[in-house]
């Protein structure tokens, strides 16, 4: 998504959802304006922002699985650095090691 403003929606200005895993969606030069969020996910998906402008979308910057990056795109709200923000899937940290795995014992 390149070029857009994404302006004034009550709920998420931008709402991805449904990717298969490995998807990378870039946005790139939006502009995000009093949407009550402006990116939800509930994907697993892997978004890359550069130079989107942020700094009149409030209330709510993020929201959904890439919530956690909210810091990171309130400290550059015109997108000067590309931001990554990973949405969804599933990180191997959080999988129990093999050995705690269900046993086949009945």
């Amino acid at each position: 998504i390149t070029g857009s403003t994404i302006a004034g929606s009550g709920s998420s200005g931008l709402y991805v959802t449904q990717q298969p895993e490995g998807t990378v969606l870039d946005l790139e030069g939006n502009r995000f304006s009093a949407n009550r969020v402006g990116i939800d996910t509930a994907a697993p998906a892997r978004l890359v922002l550069s130079a989107n402008d942020f700094s009149d979308q409030f209330p709510r910057f993020l929201d959904g699985d890439v919530q956690d990056g909210s810091a990171a795109l309130m400290a550059d709200l015109s997108g000067r650095q590309p931001l990554v923000l990973a949405a969804g899937g599933t990180d191997a940290r959080f999988l129990p090691p093999p050995d705690c795995a269900a046993s086949d014992e009945g």
